[in-house]
């Protein structure tokens, strides 16, 4: 499938696709969690109205799964790139699908804000800036957060510079 530009009601669109897909290789009960980070995840909340190329995840699975996924847009391509903290599936947003082997997931405020700062992408920033979440959110707890939570840091001191930066455009 083509990776198009994708807006929330396509996103929501290709993962339906890929769970009816998934039906040919899984058991009934057979369920996968599928964890949307990066653009697409401040889209499904309403943060931002724009389009996106594919839908960046975060999952565990098998190649066969990943293969359907992938036919869908839907990738983990994002994953050398982004900021995860420990326990990031503890504060998910469950988005209610009503899907028969998929159980969707976004990730909380915070682990968004941090996924998406150090990557050295402007386009990220931006998408921070868009949604509003820098009026919204603590920067203590942000900055807490990261010292003491952050289970990887792709490039921590690019990290702080756009914390920093994200803190000077605060009105």
């Amino acid at each position: 499938m083509s990776t198009a530009e994708l807006e929330l009601k396509d996103i929501i669109e290709r993962i339906i696709i890929a769970d009816t897909e998934l039906e040919e290789i899984l058991q009934k009960n057979e369920r996968i969690k599928l964890t949307i980070v990066g653009s697409s995840a401040f889209i499904i909340k309403k943060y931002l109205n724009r389009t996106t190329r594919d839908i960046d995840v975060y999952i565990t699975a098998d190649k066969r799964i990943k293969e359907i996924l992938d036919d869908n847009a839907i990738n983990d391509r994002c994953m050398p790139i982004i900021n995860i903290r420990e326990g990031f599936e503890n504060r998910v947003n469950k988005i209610n699908l009503n899907l028969n082997h998929i159980e969707v997931f976004v990730l909380g405020d915070y682990d968004l804000l941090i996924s998406k700062i150090g990557t050295g992408r402007p386009k990220d920033l931006d998408d921070i800036v868009q949604s509003g979440l820098v009026e919204k959110i603590d920067f203590n707890k942000l900055e807490s957060i990261i010292k003491e939570e952050l289970a990887t840091a792709v490039n921590e001191q690019r990290l702080w510079s756009d914390v920093n930066y994200l803190k000077s455009i605060k009105k």
